[in-house]
């Protein structure tokens, strides 16, 4: 009877560590590691394009900080600021990564 749960509990034990492996693998493909840094629009050689704009800012609004993202091709044209809930701002990160045009 004693090897027979002895042999149950390092079965589960090695389930779990699986599961667990799998979940943290998911987690780190969904979402990646990143510096911080916005990247930078780059025309086909891999130059920066001039006058373009990307970076991240803070902005202290009635004594609220939000967190921006400014990116533009060219900073000439105009920006139009849109501000949202919290839900709003998740779908920035797949709007980002699923981008069908």
């Amino acid at each position: 009877m004693k090897k027979g749960k002895k042999r149950r509990k390092s079965g589960m034990f090695v389930i779990m560590t699986a599961i667990l492996l799998c979940i943290a693998i998911v987690v780190i493909i969904v979402f990646p590691p990143s510096s911080g840094k916005m990247s930078s629009f780059l025309d086909e050689n891999g130059n920066q394009i001039e006058g373009s704009i990307s970076e991240k800012i803070h902005v202290d609004i009635n004594g609220t900080s939000l967190g921006m993202f400014v990116t533009a091709k060219d900073r000439t044209k105009p920006v139009l600021l849109v501000l949202g809930g919290a839900r709003e701002f998740r779908n920035i990160f797949w709007n980002k990564c699923i981008r069908l045009t």
